[in-house]
């Protein structure tokens, strides 16, 4: 019967770490541009390109200038939306972003309902739920601006995390850059059931 809950224990640990895909668009070349339709590979990581502004004039670029969120190279979709192509059973999705004049997401074809009168920064949405998964935001840097004689948040840097199942993403934003984007997947459960009914016939060989 120990064994048994050994097995239990160690199976619910293997399935806890899940595999990682993870880029920072390291293996592209700066100022590579990219069209509705196209798709973007990075580190084993995909993207495709989608329409987002009615008029778009500038192409999704990969960014080799300061004023990423991080040193470049970084990808920004500037005119253009990107479609986060989401493996099967992805569990959590997190990204380093730059943001100069608000964004728009989407987690499973749900939209974030943002506060009145502010601009859609990824830091008032930190702690909502969207599409049935939970956003958290970490704020690295922030700048204010006066619109009126109103000081408002004009730019930020932070990490944003999605946790919960993930189907799919769709992010844009004219000033927008993003980089280090992790998905996380866990292991199959084909692979934990299968484990888990071994350790039950093991308990139940050890009963009198």
């Amino acid at each position: 019967m120990r064994f048994a809950t050994a097995v239990c224990v160690q199976v619910l640990l293997l399935a806890s770490h899940g595999q990682a895909a993870f880029t920072d668009f390291s293996d592209l070349t700066p100022s590579d541009t990219f069209q509705v339709g196209d798709s973007i590979q990075s580190n084993g990581v995909f993207f495709d390109v989608a329409p987002f502004l009615l008029t778009p004039t500038s192409p999704a670029l990969v960014g080799g200038t300061p004023g990423g969120p991080t040193p470049p190279p970084f990808l920004s979709p500037r005119d253009l939306g990107l479609n986060f192509q989401i493996p099967p059973g992805t569990g959590e999705v997190s990204f380093i972003y730059s943001d100069g004049a608000g964004s728009d997401l989407r987690v499973n074809g749900s939209e974030p309902t943002f506060p009145p009168n502010t601009g859609r920064f990824f830091s008032l949405v930190d702690g909502m739920t969207i599409g049935g998964v939970s956003i958290s935001t970490t704020v690295i840097s922030q700048g204010f601006g006066m619109v009126g004689s109103e000081n408002l948040l004009a730019s930020e840097q932070g990490l944003l995390t999605l946790s919960g199942p993930i189907s799919s993403i769709f992010l844009a934003g004219v000033e927008l850059a993003v980089d280090d984007v992790t998905i996380l997947v866990p292991e199959p459960a084909t692979l934990i059931l299968t484990l888990l009914g071994i350790s039950a016939l093991l308990s139940t060989r050890r009963r009198p």
